[in-house]
């Protein structure tokens, strides 16, 4: 089954996101992958050098224009291929999380693998066959999904 991508939910999306933040993206940014505020910060020092890191690779590969749009840096442009694909990874995952958060109401988004040790093998199988069973259907639309592709 393909989600509904008729213009009046892609215009929704657009007018949802016309509002976007440059707070709001450094914030998802610093929350994706972790299930609370708790754990973004749980281990100090390196916590703390960590949200640096992913604060200073948002200011690196985007900015707000004079129109408070996102677009790419200059700096972004000029990265070699393994660095900016790098960034681009971590920019698509930033915006999946302000995606689930804005439109599904889900302000914390966890890989699938975090919770590996407490799933049986028979759910993981699903999901791979879930996921194969898609791809065979022609669905090739699985941003959202690429990040927790199994096998």
């Amino acid at each position: 089954m393909r989600a509904d991508l008729s213009p009046p939910f892609i215009v929704y999306v657009m007018l949802e996101f016309s509002t976007l933040h440059g707070d709001e993206l450094l914030w998802a940014a610093i929350t994706i992958g972790r299930p609370s505020t708790y754990h973004v910060f749980r281990y100090g020092t390196a916590s703390f050098h960590e949200a640096i890191f992913r604060l200073s690779l948002i200011r690196l590969a985007v900015e707000e224009d004079w129109g408070n749009r996102l677009r790419r840096t200059d700096a972004f442009v000029a990265l070699d291929p393994t660095e900016k694909g790098m960034g681009s990874y971590f920019l698509g995952m930033t915006l999946c999380k302000l995606f689930a958060s804005r439109l599904l109401n889900t302000p914390w988004l966890l890989h699938l693998d975090v919770f590996r040790s407490s799933l049986s093998a028979v759910i993981l199988a699903l999901q791979l066959l879930l996921l194969r069973a898609s791809e065979s259907m022609g669905n090739h639309d699985s941003d959202v999904v690429d990040a927790g592709r199994v096998g």
